[in-house]
């Protein structure tokens, strides 16, 4: 069986990559002889939001608490050891949130400030 955080990786990087791939429309390439070219003036079309992820280290000494939510007194809903990777989508307050649920700020490498 598959880990659940290979899943969650492997589902952020094709998210990550869908959200930085460019199109090229035929009709915006250079005539045949040319080097350059002036592209068309892009439309307007409505921003899509996407999550910024953060890559960063657990550097507490031994572990740090995952919570259910953002406060110390919400239930402990698993763990992270020193030197695991994890990827923050938001923070909140002192708190990161970590696909498992949330964890102090202050026990990950320079995210949420």
């Amino acid at each position: 069986m598959t880990h659940p955080r290979i899943i969650l990786f492997v589902v952020m990087i094709v998210m990550t990559t869908l959200a930085c791939t460019v199109s090229v429309r035929h009709d915006s390439l250079p005539p045949a002889g040319h080097d350059t070219f002036e592209a068309p003036a892009p439309a307007d079309p409505a921003p899509v939001p996407t999550p910024k992820v953060v890559m960063t280290t657990v550097i507490a000494v031994r572990s740090v608490n995952i919570r259910e939510d953002p406060t110390e007194h919400s239930d402990d809903i698993g763990d992270l050891f020193h030197g695991e990777v994890v990827y923050v989508s938001q923070c909140r307050s002192g708190w990161a949130r970590i696909p498992e649920g949330w964890v102090k700020a202050l026990y990950l490498d320079g995210v949420c400030p």
